[in-house]
Protein backbone atom coordinates (compact mmCIF):
# COMPACT_ATOMS: atom_id res chain seq x y z
CA UNK A 1 0.00 0.00 0.00
CA UNK A 2 2.72 2.24 0.15
CA UNK A 3 2.09 4.56 -2.71
CA UNK A 4 -0.55 7.13 -2.08
CA UNK A 5 0.54 9.42 -4.65
CA UNK A 6 -1.84 9.46 -7.01
CA UNK A 7 -1.93 7.55 -10.57
CA UNK A 8 -2.54 11.27 -12.17
CA UNK A 9 1.26 11.73 -13.73
CA UNK A 10 0.69 8.78 -16.19
CA UNK A 11 -3.69 9.55 -16.51
CA UNK A 12 -3.62 13.25 -17.05
CA UNK A 13 -1.45 12.62 -20.12
CA UNK A 14 -5.11 11.21 -21.00
CA UNK A 15 -7.18 13.24 -19.38
CA UNK A 16 -6.02 16.34 -20.90
CA UNK A 17 -5.38 15.08 -24.16
CA UNK A 18 -8.66 15.27 -26.08
CA UNK A 19 -6.66 14.36 -29.10
CA UNK A 20 -3.47 12.34 -28.85
CA UNK A 21 -2.23 12.90 -32.31
CA UNK A 22 -2.17 14.21 -35.51
CA UNK A 23 -2.69 13.08 -39.48
CA UNK A 24 -0.04 14.95 -41.90
CA UNK A 25 -0.69 13.68 -45.48
CA UNK A 26 2.44 13.82 -47.59
CA UNK A 27 2.76 13.98 -51.00
CA UNK A 28 5.99 12.77 -52.25
CA UNK A 29 7.58 11.58 -55.73
CA UNK A 30 8.06 13.84 -59.19
CA UNK A 31 5.64 15.99 -60.62
CA UNK A 32 5.63 15.24 -64.75
CA UNK A 33 3.68 17.77 -67.07
CA UNK A 34 0.01 17.22 -67.97
CA UNK A 35 -3.14 16.86 -66.17
CA UNK A 36 -1.85 14.68 -63.50
CA UNK A 37 0.54 16.95 -62.19
CA UNK A 38 -1.60 19.53 -61.91
CA UNK A 39 -4.12 17.78 -59.73
CA UNK A 40 -1.08 16.11 -57.58
CA UNK A 41 -0.24 19.46 -57.07
CA UNK A 42 -3.72 20.93 -56.16
CA UNK A 43 -4.22 17.84 -53.88
CA UNK A 44 -1.03 18.95 -52.65
CA UNK A 45 -2.04 22.38 -51.71
CA UNK A 46 -5.39 21.23 -50.49
CA UNK A 47 -3.59 19.34 -47.82
CA UNK A 48 -1.67 21.54 -46.53
CA UNK A 49 -3.77 23.98 -46.03
CA UNK A 50 -5.81 22.11 -44.42
CA UNK A 51 -2.89 20.94 -41.93
CA UNK A 52 -2.18 24.79 -41.46
CA UNK A 53 -5.81 26.01 -40.49
CA UNK A 54 -5.34 23.16 -37.47
CA UNK A 55 -5.79 24.85 -34.28
CA UNK A 56 -3.60 23.35 -31.84
CA UNK A 57 -2.48 24.11 -27.98
CA UNK A 58 -1.13 22.05 -25.76
CA UNK A 59 -1.04 21.57 -22.06
CA UNK A 60 2.22 20.55 -19.56
CA UNK A 61 0.99 18.15 -17.27
CA UNK A 62 3.83 18.31 -15.51
CA UNK A 63 2.78 21.55 -14.33
CA UNK A 64 -0.71 20.76 -14.08
CA UNK A 65 -0.28 17.78 -11.44
CA UNK A 66 1.91 20.34 -9.69
CA UNK A 67 -0.15 23.64 -9.56
CA UNK A 68 -3.85 22.25 -9.96
CA UNK A 69 -5.33 23.17 -6.24
CA UNK A 70 -7.55 19.81 -6.53
CA UNK A 71 -4.99 17.28 -7.50
CA UNK A 72 -2.55 18.70 -4.94
CA UNK A 73 -5.54 18.29 -2.63
CA UNK A 74 -6.41 15.00 -3.33
CA UNK A 75 -2.91 14.01 -3.19
CA UNK A 76 -2.68 15.40 0.74
CA UNK A 77 -6.30 13.64 1.46
CA UNK A 78 -5.30 9.97 0.49
CA UNK A 79 -1.90 10.26 2.11
CA UNK A 80 -3.58 10.91 5.24
CA UNK A 81 -5.88 8.16 4.86
CA UNK A 82 -2.61 6.06 3.69
CA UNK A 83 -1.27 7.16 6.95
CA UNK A 84 -3.88 6.50 9.45
CA UNK A 85 -4.05 3.29 7.86
CA UNK A 86 -0.61 2.44 7.65
CA UNK A 87 -0.49 2.99 11.67
CA UNK A 88 -3.90 0.79 12.67
CA UNK A 89 -2.05 -2.15 10.62
CA UNK A 90 1.26 -1.28 12.27
CA UNK A 91 -0.50 -1.69 15.89
CA UNK A 92 -1.88 -4.64 15.25
CA UNK A 93 1.09 -6.62 14.09
CA UNK A 94 2.86 -5.41 16.91
CA UNK A 95 0.38 -6.50 18.78
CA UNK A 96 0.14 -10.04 17.52
CA UNK A 97 4.06 -10.31 17.70
CA UNK A 98 3.67 -9.01 21.53
CA UNK A 99 1.56 -11.89 21.77
CA UNK A 100 3.69 -14.29 19.52
CA UNK A 101 6.73 -13.53 21.94
CA UNK A 102 4.35 -13.92 25.41
CA UNK A 103 3.34 -17.77 23.78
CA UNK A 104 6.85 -18.45 23.41
CA UNK A 105 7.72 -17.42 27.01
CA UNK A 106 4.99 -19.60 28.73
CA UNK A 107 5.72 -22.36 25.94
CA UNK A 108 7.42 -24.48 29.23
CA UNK A 109 4.51 -23.88 31.05
CA UNK A 110 1.65 -25.49 28.50
CA UNK A 111 1.04 -29.25 27.79
CA UNK A 112 2.08 -30.08 24.07
CA UNK A 113 -1.90 -29.68 23.58
CA UNK A 114 -2.84 -26.06 24.91
CA UNK A 115 0.52 -24.93 22.62
CA UNK A 116 -0.76 -26.63 19.61
CA UNK A 117 -3.98 -25.05 20.39
CA UNK A 118 -2.27 -21.98 21.26
CA UNK A 119 0.07 -21.71 18.29
CA UNK A 120 -2.91 -22.75 15.67
CA UNK A 121 -5.13 -19.93 16.94
CA UNK A 122 -1.83 -17.22 16.72
CA UNK A 123 -1.76 -18.68 13.06
CA UNK A 124 -5.25 -17.79 12.70
CA UNK A 125 -5.18 -14.27 13.92
CA UNK A 126 -1.95 -13.87 11.46
CA UNK A 127 -4.41 -14.76 8.43
CA UNK A 128 -7.27 -12.75 9.83
CA UNK A 129 -4.78 -10.03 9.40
CA UNK A 130 -3.55 -10.41 6.49
CA UNK A 131 -6.78 -10.69 4.73
CA UNK A 132 -7.77 -7.27 6.52
CA UNK A 133 -4.59 -5.71 5.26
CA UNK A 134 -5.24 -7.28 1.45
CA UNK A 135 -8.80 -5.60 1.85
CA UNK A 136 -7.56 -2.33 3.35
CA UNK A 137 -5.24 -1.97 0.32
CA UNK A 138 -8.02 -2.94 -2.43
CA UNK A 139 -10.55 -0.55 -0.57
CA UNK A 140 -7.68 2.39 -1.03
CA UNK A 141 -6.86 1.42 -4.21
CA UNK A 142 -10.46 1.95 -5.57
CA UNK A 143 -10.89 5.05 -3.59
CA UNK A 144 -7.76 6.13 -5.91
CA UNK A 145 -9.28 5.30 -8.66
CA UNK A 146 -12.33 7.26 -7.90
CA UNK A 147 -10.80 9.89 -7.15
CA UNK A 148 -8.88 9.87 -10.22
CA UNK A 149 -12.12 9.76 -12.26
CA UNK A 150 -13.64 12.76 -10.51
CA UNK A 151 -10.37 15.11 -11.49
CA UNK A 152 -10.41 13.46 -14.78
CA UNK A 153 -13.77 14.22 -15.56
CA UNK A 154 -13.32 18.10 -13.76
CA UNK A 155 -10.85 18.68 -16.49
CA UNK A 156 -12.94 17.12 -19.56
CA UNK A 157 -15.72 19.49 -18.82
CA UNK A 158 -13.52 22.32 -18.11
CA UNK A 159 -11.96 21.46 -21.63
CA UNK A 160 -15.21 21.03 -23.60
CA UNK A 161 -16.52 24.42 -21.78
CA UNK A 162 -13.47 26.13 -23.00
CA UNK A 163 -13.80 24.80 -26.10
CA UNK A 164 -17.20 26.06 -26.96
CA UNK A 165 -17.11 27.29 -30.56
CA UNK A 166 -14.35 24.80 -31.51
CA UNK A 167 -11.68 26.98 -30.24
CA UNK A 168 -9.06 24.16 -31.20
CA UNK A 169 -9.05 21.25 -32.94
CA UNK A 170 -6.49 19.39 -30.93
CA UNK A 171 -5.75 20.09 -27.41
CA UNK A 172 -2.47 17.72 -26.24
CA UNK A 173 -1.11 16.84 -23.09
CA UNK A 174 2.74 17.38 -23.13
CA UNK A 175 4.94 16.06 -20.60
CA UNK A 176 8.48 15.62 -20.30
CA UNK A 177 10.01 12.21 -21.54
CA UNK A 178 6.95 11.47 -23.70
CA UNK A 179 7.11 11.20 -27.07
CA UNK A 180 6.41 15.16 -28.11
CA UNK A 181 10.12 16.01 -28.17
CA UNK A 182 9.53 19.79 -28.99
CA UNK A 183 6.45 22.24 -28.59
CA UNK A 184 5.79 25.78 -29.83
CA UNK A 185 5.89 27.89 -26.33
CA UNK A 186 3.04 29.93 -28.32
CA UNK A 187 0.72 26.91 -28.03
CA UNK A 188 0.91 26.84 -24.46
CA UNK A 189 -2.01 27.60 -22.77
CA UNK A 190 -1.28 25.61 -19.68
CA UNK A 191 -0.80 28.28 -17.12
CA UNK A 192 -4.36 29.45 -18.51
CA UNK A 193 -6.21 26.01 -18.30
CA UNK A 194 -4.73 25.99 -14.28
CA UNK A 195 -5.65 29.52 -13.56
CA UNK A 196 -9.10 29.21 -14.71
CA UNK A 197 -9.30 25.07 -13.28
CA UNK A 198 -8.38 26.79 -9.84
CA UNK A 199 -10.42 29.69 -9.97
CA UNK A 200 -13.12 27.23 -10.32
CA UNK A 201 -12.14 24.62 -7.35
CA UNK A 202 -12.00 27.83 -5.20
CA UNK A 203 -15.29 29.36 -6.24
CA UNK A 204 -16.76 25.44 -5.04
CA UNK A 205 -14.83 24.64 -2.01
CA UNK A 206 -14.09 28.45 -0.26
CA UNK A 207 -16.74 28.72 2.19
CA UNK A 208 -19.54 31.40 1.84
CA UNK A 209 -19.40 34.26 4.36
CA UNK A 210 -22.18 34.84 6.36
Amino acid sequence: MRNSSLILNGILVVAVGVLYYLHFARQDGSRNSGSSAATADATTRTVANQNAAKRIVYVNTDSLTKKYAYYQQASKELEEKQGKLDTELGGRFRALQNEAVALQQKANTLTQEQGQQAEQQLMRKQQDLEQYRARLGQQFLEDQRKKNEEIYETIAQYLRKRNEGSRYDYVLGYTKGANVLFANDSLDITEQVIEELNKEYQAVNTPKKK
